[in-house]
């Protein structure tokens, strides 16, 4: 899991260096493998602004376009974006640099008797994304002549987290900065979810089946229409590149960006070629194939659950959805999925087929019901706020007994004799209470704990005691042999008779 510093400042105050804060964490228990600076590759380009745009003489289809450096600095570039303009600001890679996403050195060349000083990059050039329909569109404020990398903060320390197969909470920013945040003692920030919706239902736009509540216990569909286009804001473009992803689309960067920010996996169905405009979780029936995004036909059995519409399989459920639903720039409406799957079945699905996806990674942990519902509305929130409509509510399918709160009793003398500690029954309840876990005093001394619902891990008196020791510091619970009470050892003599 990457999880770059300058996200997870959102949720938590950390004035730690990242190398700092790696050892904090190691020392309660979480294994930070390294931490990497990202973003320094692009120091060598420049910020530019377009000061005048006149046609090639000789080429139509292209544009002779005059940039400003700053200090009176200017170079002229052939393109053929078509989204060229005066007062644009844009990436330049000057010769003798190597944009990320082209692969080869910029050299000032002639195009049809035209010298082309300077490479003005797209996304994709840019090595951010997989937009190449016109010029990469930097904010308005940027100042011409700048260090590309310190003038959109694309620079920034990422720690490169192991999370443990137990431990899926630990598989989002927030979840770290939940952990941060216990290990320093401080309070951690939720992002917003909050949005306005339309007065029509969503359950009449869409339907929802589930076949199966073992393999599903929740399934939430959301829809939207109004779908932005082109290419995503700046400030998720720049998230998902520190953490590791291109930039695709605006709908699907904002399922990337909810799957890593808060554990959920996301999935967008374009709702027109659904068919019957509805979805069905079920098992894969005998002999049905499916094309799944990355361009594959696959078989499928019964022992693998998919997405369905009135049909055919649209998706694999957790790992990877269909190409015949997938989301396009002719996309009215979506449905939104987030869902709850059973690991296993998840698990033994993506080995099969050789498929494993960051999506499938979670899955594979277990997650819980509550999250599909808050994974959903964090992403409505994001869509709403670049101008897309939420239809009012959402058709929420939830497994009978999957929504009650678990508790644990918890004997704090017991676990000072597991520990061979002394610690006050107020300090354990204490380090809890970081964790998210309320605690109420019982009679007897005994702590009432209502665990949270991203916490799976926690099963049992002996895994609250293990988080015990986590937050008060493994290297401060005494080493003791363990002590028994021996038994006396009886000799029985055997009288043979002569």
């Amino acid at each position: 899991m990457r999880v770059p510093m300058g996200w997870l400042r959102e949720f938590v105050e950390v004035e730690l260096a990242a190398e700092e804060l790696a050892e904090r964490l190691l020392a309660s228990g979480l294994a930070v493998e390294r931490v990497e600076r990202v973003g320094q590759e692009f120091r060598e380009l420049r910020v530019g602004r377009v000061v005048e745009v006149q046609p090639h003489p000789a080429r139509p289809e292209l544009k002779v376009a005059s940039v400003a450096l700053g200090d009176g600095q200017r170079v002229q570039a052939v393109t053929g974006a078509p989204n060229t303009r005066p007062g644009l600001a844009v990436a330049v890679a000057l010769p003798g640099t190597r944009p990320p996403g082209m692969g080869a050195a910029v050299q000032a060349v002639e195009v049809a008797g035209v010298l082309s000083e300077a490479v003005l990059l797209s996304l994709r050039e840019a090595g951010l994304g997989e937009d190449h329909r016109g010029l990469w569109e930097l904010p308005e404020d940027v100042a011409p002549g700048a260090c590309l990398a310190e003038a959109l903060e694309l620079e920034d320390d990422v720690l490169e987290v192991d999370v443990y197969p137990n431990r899926a909470d630990c598989m989002s920013v927030l979840g770290l900065a939940r952990e941060v945040a216990a290990a320093l003692g401080r309070p951690w920030r939720e992002p917003d979810v909050d949005f306005e919706e339309t007065p029509e239902a969503a359950s009449r736009w869409a339907g929802v089946d589930v076949e199966s509540w073992e393999d599903c216990p929740r399934y939430v569909a959301r829809v939207m229409g109004d779908l932005p286009t082109g290419s995503s804001p700046w400030w998720l473009v720049r998230r998902l590149y520190q953490a590791g992803m291109r930039s695709v689309s605006p709908v699907v960067d904002v399922t990337n960006y909810v799957m890593l920010e808060v554990g959920q996996p996301l999935h967008a169905f374009d709702l027109d070629r659904l068919e019957g405009q509805r979805v069905v979780v079920r098992r894969a029936r005998p002999g049905e194939r499916l094309v799944t995004l990355d361009g594959r036909e696959r078989a499928v059995d019964e022992q693998m659950l998919v997405i369905a519409d009135a049909r055919r399989p649209q998706g694999l459920a957790g790992i990877m959805g269909g190409a015949e639903s997938e989301v396009t720039p002719q996309t009215r409406c979506i449905l939104l999925e987030a869902a709850c799957f059973r690991a296993a079945l998840v698990r033994r699905t993506a080995r099969r087929l050789g498929l494993r996806t960051e999506a499938s990674a979670r899955f594979e942990r277990g997650l819980a019901p509550a999250l599909a519902e808050w994974g959903s509305r964090r992403a409505a929130h994001l869509l709403w706020r670049m101008g897309a409509w939420v239809a009012r509510g959402n058709v929420d399918r939830l497994a009978p007994g999957t929504d009650g709160r678990r508790t644990v009793e918890l004997r704090p003398e017991r676990v000072n004799r597991v520990l061979g500690t002394q610690l006050a029954s107020e300090q354990m309840a204490s380090y809890l209470q970081r964790l998210g876990i309320e605690v109420t005093p019982q009679p007897g001394g005994r702590l009432h704990c209502q665990l949270p619902p991203w916490r799976l891990d926690l099963q049992e008196e002996d895994d609250l005691a293990e988080e015990v020791a986590r937050l008060h510091g493994y290297d401060r619970v005494p080493s003791r042999l363990p002590t028994a009470t021996a038994r006396p050892l009886c000799i029985f003599r055997r009288t043979v008779p002569v």
